[in-house]
């Protein structure tokens, strides 16, 4: 069996549920697993209306870190929990094959193509871009590939097999403390150990190059979209999803809510259509939140009373516990401020 997945949190079951149904409207009638990463109950009424099974933690084959879901923020965590999610259904579901989505993801195409390709290939990735950016653009230069990940984590493609576990069991170990998104020490989440996996594993991992994978602002400028006939289309061939990341309803008209203005005005520039893509998501979005439940704080933001801000979390991962009057807790904290005015003081000079 063919099947989807996806990590989410509580707070992001609207986006699941977009996902679930673009799939569905697009003609995918794989079933969808959701693995819920704060929550081992969801009451919400709708859900049955998609194409959705809900997974929680304890339902999980492969066992993580006890403390991982406090030592890692939420981001970091869903990142984490990626290999996990596939070897429960390769193990417990049936699935002999499956493809990750992040939960953000707009699908307006078939994976026919991918479910394909999948048949002669172990594991599926997708670069963040595949030509050389024009030198003008500061929001996906070569540098902030090379900082955030050569290969975009939003979409995995898996086939079960021997090789495909080694793959698997690799990253179940390294994504447990090489996970958190800290671009000061080289880690972006899982994307900054991708292509390690392309260097240990080469033999079974194939790189997509087909430009209706994956598209999002980041390679909106060397993606020549447009739509016809009632549909989206890329140099003849159909879209098969856009990755919205960093689309957020606070700022309805933008590209992405964390780059400025200057730089969302410069998509829309390179890539008009990208409009059009924004109006039909935000209209999706808007449809299912008003099914959606009432959004709830994440399940793991405190531990002890104590609220998990990154520092917190930071002693949590290196003490095992946080014990605000110990030794341990005192020197770590000294240490991470010393390290923060280094860090601060070389980027003065």
């Amino acid at each position: 069996m063919n099947a989807f997945c996806t990590v989410v949190t509580r707070s992001h079951l609207g986006f699941a549920k977009v996902l679930a149904e673009t799939l569905l409207s697009s003609g995918n009638k794989e079933p969808l697993f959701v693995l819920i990463a704060d929550c081992e109950d969801i009451e919400d009424e709708h859900i049955e209306r998609y194409n959705f099974n809900p997974i929680y933690l304890s339902d999980l084959t492969t066992i993580y870190p006890p403390m991982m879901p406090y030592y890692y923020d939420a981001f970091e965590f869903c990142c984490a929990l990626k290999p996990f999610l596939v070897n429960h259904l390769f193990d417990s579901c049936n699935v002999s094959s499956a493809i990750y989505l992040d939960c953000d993801i707009f699908v307006v195409g078939s994976f026919e193509s991918v479910w394909e390709d999948l048949k002669t290939t172990s594991l599926l990735l997708t670069p963040h871009q595949l030509l050389p950016p024009p030198i003008d653009i500061n929001y996906a230069s070569e540098l902030d590939v090379q900082r955030f990940g050569l290969f975009n984590g939003g979409f995995y493609g898996w086939r079960a097999g021997d090789d495909t576990q080694q793959i698997l069991n690799w990253m179940c170990q390294r994504f447990t403390y090489l996970g958190f998104s800290n671009p000061e020490e080289k880690m972006f989440v899982d994307q900054n150990l991708l292509p390690l996996v392309l260097g240990y594993f080469s033999n079974f991992v194939r790189i997509s190059r087909n430009l209706g994978l994956n598209i999002a602002y980041w390679n909106a400028h060397e993606r020549n979209v447009k739509f016809f006939d009632g549909r989206w289309i890329i140099d003849g061939n159909p879209v098969v999803f856009f990755h919205m990341s960093g689309y957020r309803l606070t700022f309805p008209d933008l590209p992405c809510a964390y780059l400025n203005e200057q730089d969302n005005n410069h998509i829309l520039r390179c890539a008009k259509w990208f409009e059009q893509v924004i109006i039909e998501y935000k209209e999706i979005l808007l449809s299912s939140n008003k099914l959606g439940s009432k959004v709830k704080p994440y399940y793991f933001g405190e531990l002890n009373g104590i609220t998990l801000n990154k520092h917190y979390r930071r002693i949590l991962f290196k003490t095992g516990y946080i014990n605000q009057w110990s030794y341990k807790y005192w020197r770590i904290w000294l240490w991470e401020k010393l390290k923060a005015i280094k860090n601060r003081f070389r980027s003065l000079l």
